[in-house]
């Protein structure tokens, strides 16, 4: 999984890059389409991890060698096992952390929603506008307007700016999007380009709807005006803030009389939806960790490291003592096989192919064989592998001399 996670987090962060490169040679300058290009950017990372399970022509990995140390009492000696458990640890925690904490903010702003006042009044428009005195400055939760308490005590034309704002969130479903890049991020949170883009929605988002409401009050001083007015509320990440932390940039851009821009039609958003899967699969194709020169720059690292991100590890078997061959056990013939195990991606073994033996006629390849096709691995790569095993059969309870210094004693069914 920590493998599988990392290569996706690559490719997405050089999907962002690709994007942002030609945004940057470009330089659209419509916050409606570059929202929609950006939505559909966190869309395709999010996929990354599935599409990344589509072998369309499957290599094989080398993997580097391990040994196996059987005996008659069916103890197991592996020796040049990785343990990923400490790395799968290190993504897992902040991933679940990152995700409960945002899972409770979304309980709090849905309890808000729901303890707040509902407002039947013709200025509403047919939206869902209700009155809390938990929040400091109007939101969007949803499909909800917040509104605070004290809004009740506003003017007509801070009212209808206030609303003609958040009703642009909502017919944005910039809520929604918001959901998707924090999602996106706490997958991805050890990518610092994947909390970039989530702000860079945030920012867009504001912008779409400042300018709707621009629109509704005619006048950009009068609106900008009305923005202080509201002042820094505290603002929630999981939900469209009008008073966000960005308040001053925005108030520059709605005085600097910049064009306001349109919003796309359909034909256009689907333009520039369709537009990012050529660059998905830019991103894609130079990724591949199953060519050889990845597997090599991997191997490696692993040498300095002592660990490797494509080594198969053994994760259960059965009882090994029926494994050693009767007759060379009563003639105390201890034996070497190395032999070639292919396992596909979900970690099963395929094939198994009897490299050398020693000595000959006693049995001892078939039984390695044999024992290595009972066992259950787990393979990191997500691809088609192939890796050798210095399998050794030995009646002492200490292992040979020659076998990897370095061993771990694993014991499982």
């Amino acid at each position: 999984m920590t493998a599988l996670a990392f290569e996706a987090a690559v490719r997405s962060a050089i999907l962002i890059l690709l994007v942002w490169v030609v945004l940057a040679l470009t330089r659209p300058r419509n916050p409606h389409l570059l929202k929609a290009l950006w939505t559909s950017v966190v869309m395709a990372s999010l996929s990354i991890p599935l599409l990344m399970q589509i072998d369309i022509a499957p290599a094989v990995v080398a993997a580097p060698t391990l040994g196996w140390t059987i005996r008659p009492d069916g103890i197991m000696l592996a020796h040049g096992m990785s343990v990923r458990a400490l790395g799968a640890f290190a993504y897992l925690v902040p991933t679940f952390v990152l995700l409960w904490r945002h899972a409770s903010g979304f309980g709090r702003l849905w309890y808000i929603r729901r303890d707040a006042r509902a407002l039947c009044v013709p200025w509403a428009d047919g939206l869902d506008v209700r009155l809390s005195a938990r929040i400091p400055s109007p939101a969007t939760f949803g499909r909800t307007i917040l509104l605070p308490e004290e809004s009740s005590a506003w003017n007509r034309p801070k009212l209808a700016a206030v609303i003609a704002h958040e009703r642009a969130h909502v017919l944005h479903r910039d809520c929604y999007v918001l959901w998707l890049a924090r999602l996106h991020a706490c997958i991805f949170w050890f990518n610092p380009l994947a909390w970039w883009v989530a702000r860079h929605l945030a920012e867009l988002a504001e912008q779409t709807s400042d300018e709707a409401a621009i629109e509704a009050v005619g006048n950009r001083i009068d609106y900008a005006e009305i923005l202080l007015g509201l002042g820094m509320g505290r603002s929630s990440e999981l939900a469209a803030a009008m008073a966000s932390s960005g308040l001053s940039k925005r108030i520059e851009r709605i005085l600097s009389g910049i064009t306001l821009s349109s919003a796309p039609r359909r034909s256009q958003l689907a333009l520039v939806v369709t537009s990012v899967l050529p660059v998905v699969a830019l991103a894609a194709v130079p990724l591949r960790l199953t060519t050889q020169s990845s597997v090599d720059r991997t191997q490696a690292s692993a040498a300095v490291t002592g660990t490797s991100i494509l080594e198969p590890r053994v994760v259960s078997w059965g009882p090994l003592e029926a494994y050693y061959p009767k007759e060379a056990m009563h003639k105390g013939i201890e034996g070497v096989v190395e032999l070639a195990i292919t396992l596909d991606r979900a970690g099963r073994a395929t094939d198994t192919q009897i490299l050398t033996e020693d000595p000959l006629d006693m049995g001892f390849g078939a039984a390695a064989s044999a024992a290595a096709h009972a066992m259950r691995y787990d393979n990191p790569t997500g691809h088609s592998v192939t890796f050798t095993v210095r399998v050794k059969f030995a009646l002492s309870d200490v292992p040979p001399a020659n076998d990897t210094a370095a061993s771990e004693t694993s014991g499982g069914h």
